[in-house]
């Protein structure tokens, strides 16, 4: 049984993740075995990563002392064994470590996310995981920007092109007219 000093410092840790993590995933370790768990674990620290399981009642209380706001948390989410996946300095890289560890083992279920200040349904999570990379954005980003300018050198090469087919068509016209 956890002491009064150890919840209290669990809660204290808590507020200070609510406050500095970029990202949480909330997830369902229920069903989960020894190895599902391991094969869990690795992958997380691999990601560099931090995954623990708190009290839900202390999840809600340490999020009410950091000052977040709980209104629109469904109710769904701090139910039954609940986990946490934080990430400090890629808000991405929870979702897409979560959504890799689902595709191999169809384990942990997720609950939900908290993403820039709010909370996010299982779906909102998915749908985080599914955005590419900021290297891959800005690709696409750099590509999209030099589009128009590649277009519009090509429709000036093909003008000048035609130019020099219409004078050669001329000279041509020219010599045999001579």
């Amino acid at each position: 049984m956890i002491t009064k000093k150890q919840k209290e410092a669990v809660l204290n840790e808590m507020v200070e993740v609510w406050k500095s993590a970029k990202s949480m995933v909330f997830y369902n370790f229920n069903k989960m075995n020894a190895e599902d768990m391991e094969s869990f674990r690795k992958k997380v620290r691999e990601n560099g990563l931090k995954a623990f399981v708190c009290k839900n009642t202390l999840m809600e209380k340490s999020a009410e002392k950091a000052g977040i706001d709980l209104s629109t948390l469904s109710d769904e989410m701090l139910i039954g064994q609940t986990g946490i996946i934080i990430s400090y300095e890629d808000p991405l890289l929870g979702p897409k470590t979560i959504s890799q560890i689902i595709k191999e083992k169809r384990r942990p279920a997720i609950k939900g996310g908290f993403f820039e200040g709010r909370f996010l349904s299982s779906q909102n999570v998915k749908d985080l995981a599914s955005v590419p990379s900021r290297e891959v954005l800005t690709q696409q980003l750099a590509y999209t920007l030099l589009a128009p300018a590649t277009q519009f050198a090509s429709v000036l090469n093909n003008t000048v092109t035609k130019l020099v087919y219409a004078i050669d068509a001329v000279k041509r016209q020219k010599e045999a007219q001579s």
